[in-house]
């Protein structure tokens, strides 16, 4: 992006960004055609699944809240929309982290009941 903003490189289908903006969202594209083949694997787990989904949607509304274009806007604006954002990101990590994790232990319980 560094590469994108000083040359004003911006996409028109994405009015509402800054320039080099338009990265963040292909990439939300992008991850969201990829998640899907990840729900089957979290889908085994109730749990896990609702985790994943919620960690989902915390990312995908944190990258729309950093595509916008707050420039416009003042400082205390600008500081409350990036302190919700981060808040946003943290809670999305943490909840695929859960995810994660609870699959991690459905799959160690799993081998080891199989071992027995």
């Amino acid at each position: 992006m560094f590469f994108l903003v000083p040359h004003n490189i911006k996409m028109p289908l994405f009015f509402w960004t800054r320039d080099g903006d338009f990265v963040l969202l292909i990439i939300l594209i992008l991850g969201l055609l990829f998640s899907i083949k990840l729900i089957r694997l979290f889908s085994e787990r109730r749990s896990a699944y609702c985790w994943f989904v919620g960690g989902l949607c915390f990312a995908i509304i944190a990258i729309l809240m950093d595509s916008f274009n707050y420039e416009g806007f003042g400082i205390d604006i600008q500081l409350i929309e990036q302190f919700i954002e981060e808040l946003f990101e943290v809670s999305g990590m943490l909840s695929i982290f859960s995810a994660v994790f609870l699959m991690f232990n459905f799959y160690l319980q799993n081998f080891l009941s199989a071992r027995d």
